[in-house]
């Protein structure tokens, strides 16, 4: 039997090997023992066999044959592991786009972004009337640190989209190009079935490649207008910044006429309030949705000091008569309004950098309180005195919310210091006076009269951004001031009667050695104003009265 023959009936690879090495030696073997014990002659005419050279040939032949094989094994690999990667990152690519960004919800956003900014620039950049006020731009400013951030956070956003999308694109790109997955097999059922694995595959990169295509192309336009829009905002803000400065450094400089004189520009009054309006909610709205997790700390610290102040209230009314427990004892009278304002006074400082506007409410909220307090407690005269300086405060900090000047505004302002001046020189001059414990609340009062004196003379002599400074700063200042006074008093008359009511151990809410922490508020509770007056005589401090008498 001829040898290739017989070798062609064993498998094939490396057992095809091994079984031909093994045969061929058997066959040397066989040969040279043949050669050793017959000697053969050979016709002349017969063709010389080289045995050696068929072997070489059949081996040769073997090789080729083996490294076609592996070759076409390892392209088989690697198509498949192709094909997977191909499927895997287009089912990647339709679950990322699918809970990708919302397109048109930063369209919508850079459309608010617009109005936003228009409104800001009213006042501004347009209709920008005689001067800027600095309240105006204060406000202008502080709107556009938001939209900054706001557009800031949105361009991180789309460029991190953009970048992920890029990647898909370029990572399927790179493997379609792999040349591996156009080599078809030879035999023909092999190349239906490799054609049936790969058609789904395709089909499916097909429309995610449209998809994506489309994608990069939404994103990238709307990474042009987002950068557009952080260009105009940032430049905005750079414009009225250098405003700001410029106003900073001619503070004392006259900006209008004479208030008898001429005008200069002219506009509408309730234009003017309608674009105020709108800038101070929106300056509001932007600091509320930053703030919202303080604002809620806030209520919760109202809730947990009025149930403080009731149970201190529970434990008197148990102990003595009700009437007598709670005579004099303004902190547990009303418990809601006291932790109010205990709250509002103290933890006010929490919010950092607050527009007037939201500082405005804190300080209304806190003011009406203690007027509610007040009453059927203080005397007449003093609580009359309060309720209309809670209307001039309103009032001021209502001018003060409006962003452009005019010659009706100023006056409006001249007749707000004129009051202030007359009632204030008023109260100082009455004998009511007299009532007071506290002379040195008396100061306070002279600071209004002292600051609406000088608000009439700016304001007269065209100095406007000062002497609407003033304005609001006289009744902001004597509001604040009473408010942090009485906080201190009703802080202490807190700790008094926790301090009865919780030395002993056993009462049944929760222990606390109110002996160690003593009567009186912590000095660092009290305002500049409270401390200079500390200062100047301790005994009298309003804050630490304990008697029972009508107080200012």
């Amino acid at each position: 039997m001829n040898n290739q023959l017989i070798i062609s009936m064993f498998p094939t690879g490396r057992l095809k090997i091994y079984l031909f090495c093994i045969f061929s030696l058997i066959l040397i073997a066989a040969s040279a023992q043949q050669a050793d014990s017959v000697i053969q002659v050979k016709p002349k005419d017969s063709p010389r066999v080289d045995f050696v050279s068929k072997f070489r040939k059949f081996g040769t032949e073997e090789a080729i044959r083996s490294i076609d094989t592996y070759e076409k094994g390892r392209l088989s690999i690697h198509q498949r592991r192709v094909v997977d990667l191909i499927d895997k990152t287009s089912q990647q690519v339709k679950i990322y786009l699918k809970n990708g960004i919302d397109s048109a919800g930063v369209t919508r956003d850079l459309e608010k972004t617009r109005k936003s900014l228009d409104i800001v620039k009213d006042g501004v950049f347009i209709n920008k009337g005689t001067i800027q006020t600095q309240r105006n731009l204060s406000v202008s400013s502080a709107i556009l640190t938001e939209l900054i951030a706001r557009v800031n956070n949105q361009k991180s956003r789309l460029d991190t989209y953009a970048t992920d999308l890029v990647g898909f694109r370029d990572r399927i790109d790179s493997l379609s190009s792999d040349t591996a997955i156009y080599s078809f097999p030879a035999d023909s059922l092999a190349i239906v079935k490799y054609l049936q694995r790969i058609s789904p595959v395709v089909y499916s990169l097909r429309s995610v490649d449209s998809a994506l295509n489309l994608a990069i192309v939404n994103v990238l336009d709307l990474k042009t207008k987002v950068d557009l829009m952080v260009y105009e905002l940032n430049e905005s803000l750079e414009d009225v910044e250098l405003y700001r400065k410029e106003n900073s450094a001619r503070t004392f400089n006259r900006e209008f006429a004479n208030i008898w004189g001429p005008v200069g520009f002219s506009r509408p009054f309730f234009e003017i309030i309608n674009f105020s309006t709108a800038k101070e909610r929106l300056a509001l709205k932007f600091y509320v949705n930053d703030n919202i997790g303080k604002l809620s700390i806030l209520f919760l610290l109202i809730a947990l000091v009025t149930i403080f102040i009731r149970s201190l209230r529970q434990h008197l009314e148990h102990d003595q008569n009700p009437d007598r427990a709670l005579k004099g004892q303004l902190v547990v009278r009303y418990p809601v309004l006291s932790a109010t304002i205990i709250v509002l006074s103290i933890f006010q400082f929490i919010f950092f950098d607050p527009p007037f506007i939201f500082s405005f409410f804190i300080w209304f909220i806190s003011a009406v309180s203690l007027a509610i307090i007040f009453r059927k407690y203080i005397t007449p005269f003093w609580m009359n005195f309060w309720l209309i300086m809670i209307v001039l405060y309103v009032f001021a900090s209502a001018d003060n919310l409006i962003l452009q000047a005019s010659r009706l505004e100023r006056w409006l302002m001249l007749g707000l210091s004129f009051i202030g001046v007359v009632y204030g020189s008023y109260v100082l001059s009455s004998a009511k006076r007299n009532e007071l414990r506290e002379k040195k609340i008396l100061y306070f009062i002279a600071f209004v009269v002292i600051f609406q004196i000088a608000a009439i003379l700016f304001n007269v002599f065209g100095r406007f951004n000062l002497s609407k400074s003033l304005l609001a700063t006289g009744y902001v200042g004597l509001v604040i001031a009473i408010l942090f006074l009485w906080t201190a008093r009703l802080i202490n008359e807190a700790l008094g009667l926790a301090t009865q009511v919780y030395k002993h151990p056993d009462r049944k809410l929760f222990y606390i050695n109110f002996d160690r922490v003593g009567e009186r508020v912590p000095a660092f509770f009290l305002c500049p104003a409270e401390l200079w007056m500390v200062y100047t005589d301790r005994k009298k401090f309003l804050c630490i009265q304990r008697d029972n008498q009508p107080a200012d």
